[in-house]
């Protein structure tokens, strides 16, 4: 019948919708290890409608290290992504999502909110080890109140 997957390909949208959820859990336990677990070893890295940094290939312990140093200034964060629709072709794919991602932080003894809403394309590349993250591309839609202060050199 026309249309119909075979369980491979059930199993592996499975797996790169899950890989993406993890990745949003690990920046919300603030789990380093895991957040470096689900990346290649280069990872290709698009937020430039958020922050107005030029797309760059980086390896995958600069970004780790870059999404810490971000995650760390806030009091709390909250990753939601939604709406996984999840392209395979061999052994690429990608996993389209919706984003809602909360940071709260102090500022003035006051706790002030964060909100990014966004559009998250992950490409995907299958290794011995599984699915890994090979390109984060965070295509910015809105926000809601202002990001905290860059800190003082």
């Amino acid at each position: 019948m026309a249309g119909d997957m075979d369980l491979a390909t059930l199993l592996a949208e499975r797996d790169i919708s899950g890989l993406v959820t993890r990745y949003a859990k690990a920046l919300d336990d603030a789990d380093w290890k895991a957040f470096h677990g689900l990346f290649a070893e280069q990872v290709a890295i698009d937020t430039s409608g958020l922050r107005g940094v030029p797309p760059s290939v980086m390896d995958r312990d600069a970004w780790v290290a870059r999404v810490r140093g971000t995650v760390e200034q806030f009091e709390r964060v909250l990753h939601y992504s939604t709406n996984h629709v999840v392209e395979i072709d061999g052994d690429r794919g990608a996993c389209h999502s919706h984003a809602q991602n909360v940071h709260d932080y102090l500022l003035d003894g006051e706790t002030r909110h964060f909100v990014v809403h966004g559009r998250y394309t992950h490409e995907v590349r299958r290794t011995p080890q599984g699915w890994r993250i090979s390109a984060v591309r965070l295509a910015f839609v809105m926000r809601e109140g202002e990001p905290p202060p860059a800190p003082h050199a």
